[in-house]
Formats: structure tokens, sequence, C-alpha cells
């Protein structure tokens, strides 16, 4: 007797890793996790739910707007600074490895007006030069 089993598998998505070095010429090849992107918000645009950001040593001036459940991984706080207003507006992030030194209001805003933020971590980071709190 022979007995064929199946078994039905969910369809499994790879997760990305982005590369971000404020050394890169320019984010024209970021839209492929295989090439680096010179900015964090370039990052974030290519990356999907479920990616991985590592960011590089350096400084780094944007502001953010964390759209996605992304896990954002600096070199380490005291050799990558982010200098901008920075928003959270979805589930599963995770932001570690930082210094914010945001001039003029807070470091990170958790903006829950549209949907339910969840499964949130900021861990291992260094708020400086705040004219208001770090996290809001």
């Amino acid at each position: 007797m022979l007995v064929i089993g199946l078994m039905m598998i969910g369809a499994v998505s790879a997760q990305n890793i982005l590369q971000v070095d404020d050394d890169t010429l320019d984010d024209s090849g970021c839209v492929d996790p295989t090439f680096q992107c010179k900015t964090i918000g370039a990052a974030i645009t290519a990356a999907t739910n479920g990616d991985t950001i590592n960011v590089a040593a350096g400084s780094y001036t944007e502001s953010l707007t964390i759209n996605k459940g992304v896990t954002i991984s600096g070199a380490g706080s005291s050799s990558v600074t982010l200098n901008g207003l920075n928003t959270i507006t979805a589930s599963g992030v995770t932001i570690s490895g930082f210094t914010f030194a945001p001039v003029g209001g807070h470091g990170i805003t958790i903006d829950s007006s549209s949907s339910t933020i969840d499964n949130m971590k900021i861990i291992n980071n260094v708020f400086t030069l705040l004219d208001y709190s770090g996290v809001h």
C-alpha cells in the first residue's frame, strides 16, 4: 500500500534587507534590495512590511514617515545621528541604534489617528537637543 500525503503551505514571502549609507552617490538603485540606498526615507519607500533596513554610520538629515512595519537598525547610537522630525503611522515598527537630534519638535511622533498602532519597539536609542519630548 502506498500512501501519498500533500500538505498545502501558504505563500511565504522572503524578507528583504535594505542597506543605507549616506556615502552612497544617490538613491537611483534603491528600488531593489540588492542595491544600497543613500537615504533612510528611500529605503522605507522601497521596503515592504517585515523588511529590515540597516543604516551605516553617518549623519542623516531627513524627516521620516514610517508607514510600514519595518525594522530600522542603525550601526549604533554613537555613530548614527538622525536629524529630523519623525512620525510612525504603522504597527510592527522597530527602531534601534540611533541618536535622534531633532530641532523644533519631537524626535518621534506616534500618529495613531488613522489606525491602532501596536507591536512597536523603540530601543537602544539616544535623544538629544530636544525642544520637546523624545517620543510623543
